[in-house]
C-alpha cells in the first residue's frame, strides 16, 4: 500500500497509517554489521567539529555505465565509484584522514549530485552512506532509494525525488540537515527511511505533524533477544525500547508540504496571469491602463496596494494557508532548534546527536541540561 497526500493530520495509530504508509523491513546480518560499524564512529567525528563546507559544485551523471562503470560505491575500484568523485571535491593531501570505516573525517565542499541519466533506475544500497560532501541530490529518473542509501550524510539539505516510488528502510536515517525532500504523492515510505533527521523532526512537528508516534525502532541484531540475561541485550532493549521513529508523522509532511509547494505555484501563476490581464506596473501605476474595470473585485484587490505592494499582499494571502509555526525550511538552526526545544521534539535518548548538531544536550522532559561551549 503506499502513501496517499493526507487531507488533514493522520492518526499515528491508524492502522492504515502504520502497516501500510510504513513497510515493515527487517534488516540483514550485512545491515546489522554496517550499522554497527557506522554508529562506532560517531563519537569520533563528533570530536572533529563542524566541517570546513567552502565550495559549492556540481556533479552531474548523464552515461552512469560509461563513467562510472556501474559503481556507486565499489571499494574495489574506487576511483570509479560516484561516492569517490563526491567526496574528492576539492580535498587536499591535508585532509585526507580517515576514520576506522575509511570515511574522510573533513567534508571540503557541498556537491550538488544530478542524475539525468534516464537508465539510472535504482540507487542501491548503502550507495553513498556517510558522504560528508553530499548537500543536494536531483534525480528525477529515479524510481526506488534502497536501504541505507544516503545513511549518515549529515551535510544533506535537500533530495529532489518527483518519480521515487520507494524509499527503503534506513535510506535517510541520520541525515541531520536534511530539510527538503520532494516525493511523489504515491511514495511508500518504509520504517525508519527518516528516523534521526534531526531539522525534519522540527519542521514537522512545528508544522503540526505528530513525530513522536509510539513506533519503535527495530533492534539491530535479528538475534536479539529482549528476555535474555546477558548485559548486552539488556541493555540494547532498553536503548531500543527508548527510541522512536518519526517516519510516520515526517512522511506525511513531506506529502503534504510538497502538495502545498505544489499549490503555491499555481496560485503564483495564476495570479501572474491576473497581472499580465490587468496590465498593473507594481512600480509604475500610470503603466498603460488595465484591460479590468474599475469596479472589477479582483482589479479592486490588485490595485488597492497593502504595505509592500502588489506582490506582498498576494504572498500574505497565500500564506493564510500555512499549517502551525509556518514554513521554516529556510530559518536558521538556531530558529530551528528554540522551535525543537519549545515543542519538546528533542529526546534525551538521542542526546550524543543532540549535542554534536544542536550544540545542547536535554533530559528526559526534553529540558536543556548542557550546553556546549
Amino acid at each position: 500500500m503506499s502513501l496517499a497526500i493526507p487531507a488533514g493530520q493522520a492518526s499515528a495509530q491508524d492502522p492504515e497509517v502504520v502497516e501500510g504508509v510504513v513497510s515493515d523491513m527487517g534488516m540483514s546480518r550485512e545491515q546489522n554489521l554496517r550499522h554497527n560499524a557506522i554508529a562506532g564512529v560517531l563519537s569520533i567525528k563528533a570530536e572533529i567539529g563542524t566541517p570546513r563546507l567552502m565550495q559549492v559544485d556540481t556533479l552531474e551523471i548523464t552515461n552512469f555505465e560509461e563513467e562510472y562503470h556501474g559503481d556507486w560505491y565499489n571499494t574495489s575500484n574506487e576511483s570509479t565509484s560516484v561516492k569517490t568523485k563526491v567526496e574528492n571535491m576539492r580535498r587536499g593531501l591535508e585532509e585526507e584522514e580517515r576514520d576506522p570505516t575509511r570515511e574522510y573525517k573533513v567534508a571540503t565542499a557541498l556537491v550538488h549530485l544530478m542524475v539525468t541519466d534516464r537508465t539510472v533506475r535504482k540507487i542501491p544500497d548503502g550507495a553513498m552512506v556517510l558522504c560528508g560532501n553530499l548537500n543536494k541530490v536531483t534525480a528525477s529518473f529515479v524510481g526506488e532509494i534502497k536501504s541505507e542509501a544516503f545513511n549518515y550524510c549529515k551535510n544533506l539539505v535537500e533530495v529532489a525525488l518527483p518519480n521515487t516510488k520507494r524509499v527503503g528502510w534506513s535510506a535517510f536515517a541520520d541525515c541531520w540537515e536534511l530539510r527538503r525532500v520532494t516525493l511523489p504523492p504515491d511514495a511508500n515510505i518504509s520504517r525508519e527511511a527518516f528516523s534521526c533527521c534531526l531539522s525534519l523532526e522540527v519542521l514537522a512537528a512545528a508544522a503540526g505533524f505528530e513525530v513522536n508516534t509510539g513506533d519503535k525502532c527495530d533492534p539491530l541484531d535479528s538475534d536479539f533477544d529482549p528476555d535474555s540475561d546477558s548485559d548486552s541485550d539488556a541493555e540494547a532493549a532498553l536503548y531500543y525500547n527508548k527510541l522512536n521513529d518519526p517516519t510516520v508523522g515526517i512522511a506525511h509532511y513531506l506529502l503534504w508540504r510538497n502538495a502545498s509547494d505544489s499549490a503555491l505555484k499555481e496560485c503564483k501563476y495564476t495570479f501572474a496571469l491576473m497581472f499580465k490581464l490587468c496590465e498593473i506596473d507594481d512600480k509604475d501605476k500610470s503603466y498603460m491602463q488595465p484591460r479590468a474595470t474599475p469596479n472589477d473585485p479582483i482589479m479592486q484587490f490588485l490595485v488597492e496596494r497593502g504595505e509592500g505592494g502588489v506582490a506582498r499582499t498576494v504572498l500574505s494571502f497565500m500564506r493564510g494557508e500555512e499549517k502551525g509555526k509556518g514554513d521554516l525550511r529556510r530559518a536558521t538552526k538556531a530558529e530551528l532548534l528554540a522551535v525543537g526545544l519549545e515543542l519538546k521534539v528533542l529526546r534525551e535518548v538521542y542526546n550524543s546527536r543532540n549535542k554534536e548538531f544542536w550544540g545542547v544536550q536535554v533530559d528526559d522532559n526534553g529540558e536543556v541540561c548542557v550546553i556546549r561551549n
